[in-house]
């Protein structure tokens, strides 16, 4: 619905207009009436119509000083002017200063002011039209730029560009960057994803408009709230912008992100380079170095002459050594946390970003692998976003590695607690993860276990068969079926290397032992389960 501002110093043509021009009719509203100009300056922005009617006299402020105030407001606003017989004069002025419309008072009716206000709507609609195109279009146009920024920056740092379409990028982005040096800084945030989506503001945006005047390249990086910002600059000035400009520019970067997403950030600076063909693997160094914020929270800024030139060979102990795989087993929970302890200092001492990822692998295998003996699904301790070490690169320090796996690891102890497994003494419970983890071994024994978990020989046959119910030698045959199940189910091996991957010699002792423990032959067995891929139970 369009509306419509009357303004007339008559108050008989402002009642006139009211009354006798069916206005809802024709989808018209008169949001507002004034006896002048200032008045009708005053409820202008209350009331934001779309169609002027005023009378070109009037006392004070006339039709055309109020058009041209009114336009300055407002510029698309649609005006018709209202004029006498003598004011024809006034009226092509008010033509000229943009005014769309005039109409004589004498002739005003519904007959020949409806067309025109008709007019005016559509073409108010239509310019509305375009302007949402126009948006669109600039927005369109935005976005390409952005993308050909993004598309030029993981050129710039995958290796994989050649002369010429470094030449075109230049073209296409108006960039004189010829003979120029270069800079990498990448830049890591604790929290960004968190409180840029709650802010409503992206980092990435923030980041561009801050050092577009500085002559960087901004990107989003391969992590989580990381960015990749390429500085050029002349050579003749790269001593300045290496100690100045580029150092002022990420500080007031780190400063905005913090004031208005509270994201801290590290940012990481590589060395200055005279080519653009540097950038590939000066990217690879800038990576590495990001790893030195674990062993530094409190610095925000790292510079290459922060980083140690001469790497000492340190000995990390395996984190799956037989103490604190032990550990895990017994549900030593303090022990095992003393143990991380000493591992995570041991590292941190070193300051060797190599010695930290060595030791986050080793355990995370040792997470593997005690979820596995012990029969736990690994999903059932780290979710699916926590499965792979680089998960861990976005945690601020070293304490707050430490204290997720100690929590990770008293979460699959008290797992393992809740399984049969825990609910045997310390030594039969070493015997039994001892056979599942060597039960391949065609020399396995009652004395060689027995030794293993420092029992004699008739105390531990003793100690076995009162826990597990199972004297030892039935026991490792059941072990050793339930293996040979899954590898009759799920592969295609012939009998004979499907026994002695389980650790039988003879075959045909093999198949005696098996028929015992399932009540069928090999061969029987797999032909029945392996269409349906359902296990028989042991017998």
């Amino acid at each position: 619905m369009g509306k419509v501002m009357i303004v007339d110093d008559e108050l008989l043509v402002r009642v006139g207009l009211r009354s006798t021009i069916s206005w809802q009719k024709y989808d018209f509203t008169i949001v507002a009436d004034a006896a002048n100009g200032q008045e009708a300056i005053k409820k202008f922005a209350a009331t934001d119509p779309d169609i002027l009617i005023t009378d070109i006299r009037m006392p004070g402020m006339d039709g055309i000083e109020l058009i041209k105030i009114l336009k300055q407001k407002k510029p698309k606003l649609k005006t018709i002017i209202l004029t006498n017989y003598d004011d024809f004069a006034y009226t092509q002025e008010a033509l000229k200063l943009g005014a769309d419309e005039y109409l004589r008072k004498s002739t005003l009716d519904n007959q020949t002011l409806i067309p025109i206000l008709e007019r005016l709507w559509r073409k108010i609609q239509q310019e509305s039209v375009e302007d949402q195109r126009l948006q669109q279009l600039q927005k369109q146009a935005s976005l390409g730029v952005f993308l050909l920024k993004k598309h030029f920056v993981e050129s710039l740092i995958g290796d994989e560009l050649d002369e010429q379409r470094y030449q075109e990028f230049l073209q296409d982005l108006g960039l004189n960057w010829q003979e120029n040096n270069w800079q990498l800084v990448l830049m890591k945030g604790e929290n960004g994803a968190e409180n840029a989506s709650r802010s409503g503001l992206h980092p990435l945006n923030l980041i561009e408009e801050i050092t577009d005047e500085a002559g960087a390249l901004v990107a989003e990086g391969s992590s989580p709230a990381e960015w990749i910002l390429i500085y050029s600059f002349p050579q003749k000035e790269a001593g300045y912008y290496q100690k100045k400009i580029i150092p002022f520019n990420v500080r007031q970067v780190q400063t905005c992100l913090q004031q208005y997403l509270q994201l801290k950030t590290t940012a990481v600076f590589g060395t200055v380079l005279t080519c653009y063909k540097q950038l590939p693997a000066e990217y690879g160094k800038v990576r590495e170095y990001m790893m030195y914020r674990f062993f530094w929270p409190e610095k925000k800024m790292i510079f290459p002459e922060d980083i140690p030139c001469d790497t000492k060979d340190y000995c990390l102990p395996e984190s799956n050594d037989p103490n604190l795989s032990a550990l895990i087993r017994m549900g030593e929970e303090e022990e095992v946390t003393k143990a991380l302890e000493c591992l995570f200092k041991k590292v941190t001492q070193s300051v060797s970003p190599f010695l930290l990822r060595q030791l986050c692998q080793e355990l995370y295998g040792e997470i593997a692998r005690q979820c596995r003996e012990a029969g736990i699904r690994l999903s059932e301790i780290l979710k699916e976003e926590e499965q792979y070490s680089s998960h861990l690169e976005n945690f601020p320090s070293i304490p707050a590695i430490e204290d997720w796996f100690v929590e990770k690891f008293n979460h699959l102890i008290a797992k393992m607690k809740s399984t049969s497994l825990m609910n045997y003494s310390p030594s039969i419970r070493e015997a039994l993860i001892y056979i599942k983890e060597n039960y391949k071994n065609k020399n396995l024994s009652l004395s060689l276990v027995a030794n293993q978990v420092g029992l004699s020989k008739n105390h531990f046959c003793t100690r076995f068969k009162e826990e597990t119910g199972y004297n030892f030698v039935d026991f490792l045959h059941v072990t050793r079926s339930e293996q040979a199940c899954e590898l009759l189910l799920h592969s295609e091996l012939p009998i004979a290397e499907i026994a002695e991957s389980v650790g039988y010699i003879d075959p045909k002792y093999f198949t005696k032992v098996f028929q015992k423990h399932t009540g069928y032959l090999p061969t029987t067995y797999r032909k029945l389960f392996q269409k349906g891929g359902h296990r028989h139970e042991m017998v």
